[in-house]
């Protein structure tokens, strides 16, 4: 037999089966390399959740602020007294209940409600009044206005507006307080406040993180406090903030 070297070919088809051996270090620097994008990739996961979060928490705040400042509008719209001219001076057409003042001061249509209100068995919704007085109440363009007379009466201490919306007459009638001169209805008050919230710290509820606040603020403001009492305490019925300092 003779023996003799190997084809080119056979040399390089046992060649080509040696098994390819990795280097521990490379692979180890490949594993960690690894274990470091998968955390960036958690901690990036975790603070786009809190953007998201801080984002509908934003989203909303506006969609209430937008509502409150609409209702405050409204109301502050539908309640403010309506000026009349006398001598070419203006006047107010619904003055405030004093001892100085009677409801036979008041114009004819706010004595009938007034009197519609009075003869009521309890507290009235304004739908209620307007059928007393004959009002079209389905009609909102007269149901409105009707509910703004109420509210201005109300609002001058001639009526009183129960949290429910409902109103009711005032029982007693009006007395001194021996407070610094002030006039009090019996059993009711106004007050004139000042709010300081230039030390108030506000933060989100779920993420923690302080909400930035406009830089021409008003840190200090005027409220219009309104209040009764109640057997022996004074409970706060309403407070009504004013974009005016203090």
């Amino acid at each position: 037999m003779q023996v003799g070297s190997p084809s080119p070919s056979t040399a390089a088809g046992s060649a080509s089966t040696i098994p390819c051996i990795l280097d521990p270090e490379l692979l180890e620097r490949i594993t960690a390399r690894r274990a470091e994008l998968d955390e960036a990739e958690e901690r990036l996961a975790k603070e786009l959740a809190e953007v998201r979060d801080e984002r509908d928490e934003l989203a909303a705040a506006e969609q209430v602020l937008e509502r409150v400042s609409g209702q405050l509008a409204d109301e502050r719209a539908s309640a403010s007294p309506a000026p009349g001219q006398v001598g070419g001076r203006a006047v107010m057409l619904i003055p405030p209940r004093t001892q100085d003042v009677n409801e036979a001061m008041l114009p004819p249509d706010y004595q009938r409600i007034l009197a519609a209100v009075r003869q009521a068995a309890g507290p009235v919704m304004a739908r209620q009044v307007g059928d007393s007085l004959g009002t079209d109440v389905s009609v909102r363009s007269k149901l409105e206005p009707l509910r703004g007379k109420l509210l201005r009466l109300a609002d001058r201490g001639w009526l009183r507006k129960l949290p429910d919306g409902r109103f009711t007459g005032r029982d007693g009638g009006v007395c001194r307080s021996s407070c610094a001169g002030r006039l009090f209805r019996c059993g009711a008050a106004r007050l004139t406040d000042c709010l300081d919230v230039s030390d108030w710290k506000l933060i989100y509820a779920r993420s923690g993180k302080p909400v930035a606040m406009p830089a021409n603020r008003l840190t200090r403001y005027v409220n219009q406090v309104k209040a009764e009492k109640w057997r022996k305490q004074w409970k706060i019925l309403d407070v009504t903030p004013e974009q005016q300092a203090c």
